[in-house]
C-alpha cells in the first residue's frame, strides 16, 4: 500500500516496499484453486494508493508458453475502473 502522493516521496515509498496490507477477503482472480498458468518465475505485485485507490500492478516473468493466461484481460476485467502497467504512470495522482 502506497500513502503519499508526492512523486518524489512516491518513488522513495516505492522504493522501501510500501506497507503491507492485510485485506479481510479478497476475490479470487484466477479460479477455485487460485493458480496461474503458462508462466516460468512469475511475480506479480499490486499496489495500491491509499489516497487514491489508484492500482498499479507490476507483472514480472522469466518466461511464457504459448497458451498461458492472458494476465491482463484478467486484470481488466477484474479491475474495470483500470489500472497502470508501469510505475511512471502510477505516480501522478
Amino acid at each position: 500500500m502506497l500513502e503519499t502522493l508526492e512523486a518524489g516521496a512516491l518513488a522513495a515509498e516505492i522504493a522501501a516496499g510500501g506497507k503491507l496490507f492485510k485485506g479481510e477477503f479478497l476475490h479470487q482472480h484466477f479460479g477455485d484453486d487460485e493458480e496461474i498458468k503458462g508462466y516460468m518465475g512469475l511475480q506479480i505485485d499490486i499496489w495500491v494508493s491509499a489516497q487514491t485507490y489508484h492500482l498499479w500492478i507490476d507483472v514480472r516473468f522469466k518466461s511464457k508458453r504459448y497458451g498461458a493466461l492472458k494476465l491482463n484481460e484478467i486484470f481488466a476485467e477484474k479491475f474495470p475502473a483500470g489500472y497502470c502497467k508501469s510505475k511512471g504512470s502510477s505516480s501522478r495522482p
